[in-house]
């Protein structure tokens, strides 16, 4: 018997990614993001994710 595999779906730039709902432990709205000043480029800043 065949089971149908749940996966969460997202996008990195023009990439797409799937992972099994098994393996995520949690999906967090995107928040504002806080710059940081003299951060290296690849960083966009901080946020505040659970107070």
């Amino acid at each position: 018997m065949s089971e149908d595999m749940k996966v969460i779906v997202f996008q990195i730039k023009d990439k797409e990614y799937a992972i099994p709902v098994d393996k995520v432990s949690g999906i967090e709205k995107l928040l504002h993001i806080t710059r940081v000043p003299k951060a290296v480029k690849f960083v966009k800043g901080v946020i505040n994710l659970r107070g």
